[in-house]
């Protein structure tokens, strides 16, 4: 098994991410902030709404701290879950048995198991664009999760 836990600097730096996961989703916020700026010109009774959009917009954009969450690779994914920032963990495609999201009501979180029988974890913000990347590269892997209604 290749997946293990590595220190951030002995990464491979000439690989190029497919794709990188944030904290902050920058593109929903520039969204907001152009939305606020237009209802500022549709109705005079509602510009007060579009300057809350837009401080609120601007607020998140410049003020919160972003990091990044997670990187996708061609030949493997990049977990920064770890406690001490400059580690993180490197997983293998190929060392996937599975994996799901899961819906929680403080955070979503993406669970992998490994081939080792360890598992884990990383909270992540949006299914689809992480998914997108799995069934590519770790194609059938995922385990779709069942929701039983209780029988009576």
């Amino acid at each position: 098994m290749k997946s293990k836990e590595i220190r951030v600097r002995n990464l491979p730096q000439d690989d190029v991410p497919y794709d990188v996961v944030n904290v902050k989703p920058t593109v929903f916020l520039a969204i907001a902030m152009v939305a606020g700026i237009s209802i500022l010109w549709i109705r005079s009774y509602l510009q007060i709404v579009g300057v809350m959009v837009i401080m609120v917009s601007l607020f998140s954009l410049l003020m919160l701290p972003d990091r990044v969450l997670c990187e996708l690779h061609h030949d493997y994914m990049v977990f920064y879950n770890r406690h001490e920032r400059t580690e993180c963990t490197i997983i293998y495609y190929e060392d996937i048995v599975s994996w799901h999201y899961e819906w929680n009501p403080s955070s979503d979180q993406i669970v992998v198991s490994l081939v080792d029988g360890s598992v884990q974890t990383q909270e992540l913000y949006g299914k689809h664009r992480i998914a997108k990347w799995l069934n590519l590269f770790a194609a059938g892997k995922e385990v779709k999760r069942v929701n039983r209604k209780k029988e009576r």
